[in-house]
């Protein structure tokens, strides 16, 4: 399957990660659109207009809900796009979901100790989406009190998108079918 996350923004970059699934849940990003000082339109025909690789296809695309005009814009415009409220109500949940892709547990030693690999993997030509993850930080108390639990909010569009996407799909069931969801018995 083929995703796109976004994350509006004008003034800021919009951030729309694209990224596939693997059926053993391993992530593979592998393209970004990451732009400032552009309509949602535009984004969305140059995204149109990119060159594509053979058999190229989008099963879904996820947007941040505090926007529904642009996720009917991406559902009327470019492809079927959900924007669950849902997915921004618990940010650290979010967090969490990203981050159990960064390191899982894949297997055991010789002595029964955890294994650690990777699940998420970004292509290294999308520096953009690298920086935000190399320099994302929580804030620091200067004052010993305690900082709000929430990383600084700065930097983070691709890193926003993709948690969206990734609460969209493994914590509210987008990827489930309607007969999955429904007893019809």
């Amino acid at each position: 399957p083929n995703y796109i996350a976004f994350d509006w923004g004008y003034t800021n970059p919009l951030a729309a990660v694209e990224f596939q699934i693997s059926p053993w849940d391993t992530i593979h990003i592998w393209r970004l659109q990451y732009k400032s000082h552009t309509t949602l339109e535009k984004h969305l025909e140059e995204m149109k207009n990119r060159p594509q690789p053979d058999g190229y296809h989008i099963n879904m695309t996820f947007g941040d809900a505090a926007d529904p005009e642009a996720v009917a814009t991406v559902n009327e415009k470019f492809a079927p796009c959900i924007g669950d409220p849902n997915a921004k109500t618990n940010w650290r949940e979010g967090i969490d979901l990203v981050r159990s892709f960064l390191e899982r547990q894949v297997d055991e030693d010789e002595y029964g100790g955890p294994i650690y690999a990777p699940a998420l993997f970004v292509d290294p030509e999308l520096t953009d989406i690298i920086r935000e993850f190399n320099n994302y930080r929580s804030p620091e108390s200067a004052t010993g009190k305690n900082v709000t639990e929430m990383g600084i909010k700065q930097d983070d569009h691709a890193l926003d998108a993709l948690r969206y996407g990734l609460v969209h799909i493994f914590k509210l069931g987008a990827m489930s079918s309607l007969a999955d969801t429904m007893d019809l018995g």
